[in-house]
């Protein structure tokens, strides 16, 4: 589901990484290509062109994705597919794909050595007596963000995932659209 919890988005997914990546795709479709074509063609690379030549390349040669992510990743393509809406990203001259998602997730990587977020993480001692019980809690202040039409900021999404297998703990992802 895709509700408003006190104005704020809020991605309510679970299942398999097959289900949640349809429900994600077809409730944000218009969304990720949103966050897509102004955050990581626009801000990020300046152009379509520098996109494609560089790190779409990059993506595909410097990672090794594990299945359950390449599975969810897919799904959300498919979900995107059945929303209905255009996949054409006018920049690129195409649709979007699976690489343009790798993108939105990857955006880090493009930002590795100039990044100032601020970040945090803790688990054991740290957070034995919370109600995570040693658990690792983890944040980050996107105080690095500085985009020109603020996607970063009229695009925050808080997703809730309860996975579907034994063993995978429900988590709260708070990022973007596209993010698996």
């Amino acid at each position: 589901s895709l509700r408003l919890v006190n104005g704020y988005p809020v991605l309510s997914v679970s299942g398999d990484a097959q289900q949640r990546g349809l429900a994600h795709g077809q409730l944000l479709a218009e969304a990720i290509i949103d966050f897509f074509r102004f955050y990581i063609l626009e801000d990020k690379f300046g152009s379509a062109k520098n996109y494609e030549e560089g790190f779409a390349k990059f993506l595909h040669s410097h990672f090794n994705y594990p299945p359950e992510y390449v599975t969810e990743c897919e799904a959300v393509i498919q979900g995107m597919k059945r929303s209905g809406i255009s996949l054409f990203v006018s920049e690129l001259g195409r649709d979007f794909s699976v690489t343009d998602l790798y993108a939105i997730n990857g955006y880090i990587e493009t930002r590795a050595m100039r990044s100032s977020c601020t970040q945090f993480a803790a688990w054991g001692q740290r957070t034995e007596t919370t109600d995570v019980a040693g658990g690792m809690i983890t944040g980050r202040n996107m105080d690095g963000e500085v985009d020109i039409r603020k996607v970063t900021v009229s695009h925050f999404l808080l997703t809730a995932v309860e996975p579907e297998l034994p063993g995978q703990k429900r988590f709260v992802s708070m990022m973007w659209p596209g993010f698996v």
